[in-house]
């Protein structure tokens, strides 16, 4: 797969021509697929550096134990990273089913680091969802036993698209599927500008990748219907375990 930056923050391309193996076939067949797709937007990034709630991360640091080696840590283990929401548009060919024109919302992340030690997060879930009125949020809950035991974070776009950071948020991880079985059906609400969201998540599908030196990192990745305050949404739900 390539994918080339034909307009900074506004334009990608993403091109694929391989195989690809079929989810959740016992036999593991590969079939070949080829897309050309367009990633573009015109919304601002949010940046967890200077946008992210300084509540919210104000408490993570505040229920740790302080010491010159704690804060040494959270220095070396820092890492820049901004999302930006947008849309995909194109085609997908797969031999025997077809071609296939696509037109998806979508979001891409970026990090930077000294040192990524995917060893470090005991867990995490991520969800990025888009409704139907045109709010689109990302909100997550992350366990990093030598950073922060428990940090959230997350943000929210409003449909005239400016850019919000989640205030607050009642999902409480270890609630939830700390066995390495994430939850299927579940329910939460966040703050954000000044309004409360009830979020509920129904799983419909799910797929599993590794990812670190030694494949340290299990992330379970799923496709999900969403009810936000009433009106239909649509997403992803990503659980992180070691």
């Amino acid at each position: 797969m390539t994918i080339e930056p034909i307009e900074p923050m506004k334009k990608w391309k993403i091109s694929y021509d391989g195989k690809m193996k079929f989810q959740n076939d016992k036999e593991e067949r590969m079939i070949p697929v080829s897309w050309e797709l367009e990633w573009t937007s015109d919304l601002p990034h949010f940046d967890f550096d200077t946008d992210l709630s300084p509540a919210l991360l104000a408490r993570a640091i505040a229920q740790e134990p302080w010491s010159k080696s704690y804060f040494q840590r959270l220095k070396t283990y820092h890492h820049a990273h901004y999302e930006q929401m947008g849309y995909i548009k194109g085609t997908v060919q797969i031999e025997g089913y077809g071609k296939f024109d696509l037109e998806l919302n979508s979001f891409r992340d970026h990090s930077v680091s000294r040192e990524r030690d995917w060893t470090t997060t005991h867990r995490y879930a991520m969800h990025t969802v888009f409704a139907e009125d045109g709010t689109k949020f990302m909100v997550g809950i992350f366990s990093i036993p030598v950073l922060e035991s428990e940090i959230k974070m997350g943000y929210l776009y409003k449909p005239e698209d400016r850019v919000y950071s989640v205030e607050s948020c009642d999902l409480k991880l270890y609630e939830h599927g700390e066995r390495g079985v994430p939850p299927l059906d579940y329910a939460f609400t966040f703050e954000a500008a000044g309004n409360t969201y009830l979020v509920q998540c129904e799983v419909i599908e799910s797929a599993e990748i590794f990812m670190g030196l030694d494949w340290e990192c299990r992330i379970v990745e799923r496709m999900c219907r969403y009810t936000v305050n009433g009106k239909q949404a649509w997403g992803l739900s990503q659980w992180q375990y070691r």
